[in-house]
């Protein structure tokens, strides 16, 4: 398992979105640091009840507002993702994102990115779930609109060659 990851609102916003979506990511990390910017934005400005109806007041780490570097492009993002580009650096972890732009501005200053789908395969080939819960994880994303459908096929068709499902 590893320690920590960084995240940004839309990896939340999915994780709410897919069952079990904060226990799946549970088992691949000790914590997730979010920046409060980007808890008050899934969090509608009401993080304990985010914090209570998901039930992870345990897990889900609040940091305040801490220097963003100066990186091409960190100007043309939201605050929430530069927030959590600054803190992915600060920690020297793994940066859930989803945003294009923001994606391509952590890799700018060499923080390693992964989307709620890549975690998810990451989750079935460290066997922390199954292959038929991984994809109907990626189905469900598709379903909620977190994830494109071409994307979901090549995925699920991934995970069906190279682990066995019923």
């Amino acid at each position: 398992m590893h320690e920590v990851a960084v995240s940004d609102s839309g990896p939340l916003i999915s994780l709410e979105k897919i069952e079990d979506g904060y226990g799946f990511i549970r088992k691949l990390y000790t914590s997730l640091l979010v920046p409060q910017v980007v808890l008050d934005e899934v969090s509608g400005g009401d993080a304990y009840a985010y914090l209570s109806q998901y039930q992870t007041a345990d897990f889900l780490t609040i940091h305040e507002p801490i220097p963003v570097p100066p990186i091409n492009g960190m100007d043309d993002l939201h605050e929430g993702e530069r927030q959590a580009i600054a803190l992915a650096l600060v920690h020297d972890t793994v940066l859930l994102i989803q945003e294009e732009a923001g994606r391509k501005v952590a890799q700018r200053a060499g923080v390693p990115i992964s989307g709620i789908a890549g975690q998810i395969v990451k989750a079935v080939k460290e066997n922390l779930i199954t292959p038929e819960d991984g994809i109907a994880k990626l189905i469900a994303m598709q379903r909620n609109a977190r994830l494109p459908k071409k994307l979901t096929q090549q995925l699920v068709s991934a995970i069906r060659s190279n682990f066995s499902t019923a």
